[in-house]
Order: C-alpha cells, then sequence, then structure tokens
C-alpha cells in the first residue's frame, strides 16, 4: 500500500475457518519479495440461515500456490481451510481501511465450473 501506513500490532488469538465457494474470477499468482510464489483469489460462498446472497472472501496461499495457480479457474469449487488474518492501515486522507484474508493452510479442488457463469463481485468490490 504505497504511502499507507501499515498496524503492526498483531495478538495471540488464532482464528481457524473453513470455507466452500467458488471463484469469482481466475487466481493471481505472485511473488513474495524472497521470492515465494503466492497465489490470490476471491471464492464467493453463499450466505446461510435462508439469506440471499454470498459472502466475498479473499484467499491467500503460500504453499502449494503454483499448482492451485495452474489448475483453478473462474468458476471452480474449492473448500479452503486456513487461518484469517486481519490488517488495518491508515490511507493518505487519514481514514482508517481494514481487511481480511484466509491464509489457506489446505485447498482441496471440488466441483469443475457449472455451465453457467461463477458469481459476479457486487459492484465496488475490492480485492
Amino acid at each position: 500500500h504505497k504511502g499507507n501506513e501499515t498496524n503492526k500490532e498483531h495478538t495471540n488469538i488464532m482464528f481457524t475457518a473453513t470455507a466452500i465457494g467458488r471463484l469469482v474470477k481466475n487466481p493471481t499468482l505472485e511473488h513474495s519479495p524472497k521470492g515465494t510464489p503466492v497465489c490470490k483469489f476471491r471464492i464467493a460462498c453463499d450466505k446461510t440461515r435462508g439469506r440471499d446472497g454470498a459472502n466475498y472472501i479473499d484467499v491467500v496461499v503460500w504453499p502449494g500456490a503454483e499448482d492451485d495457480y495452474k489448475h483453478l479457474t473462474q468458476g471452480r469449487q474449492v473448500a479452503v481451510t486456513g487461518n484469517i488474518d486481519h490488517q488495518q492501515w491508515k490511507n493518505n486522507d487519514d481514514a482508517y481501511r481494514e481487511r481480511y484474508e484466509l491464509i489457506a493452510d489446505t485447498v482441496h479442488w471440488l466441483a469443475k465450473p457449472n455451465t453457467d457463469k461463477a458469481p459476479a463481485e457486487p459492484a465496488g468490490a475490492a480485492v
């Protein structure tokens, strides 16, 4: 985040979550400053308890990043288990911003894409 200050304070609380959803678009492959491959993608998960719509979850994969990048495509269903990472920072306008990511420990490839399109992101959704 160019020009942003990152809050480096962390708590000792660890959150583990499992999410099943479909990729909203094809994953990206980046490399850390040390050259480690990092695969990133967003999944859409149906809301529960009879509520309409979807929750959108950003997923980050370190081990296995290259395999996931090669084999996952928009619409593919996955089951992801990992830790929730919370990041908070102040932008250039002194407004606080925050983001949650699911840092994957495991990614299971499930159903291939349907013939219908994968769930579209709502307008203005940030990755």
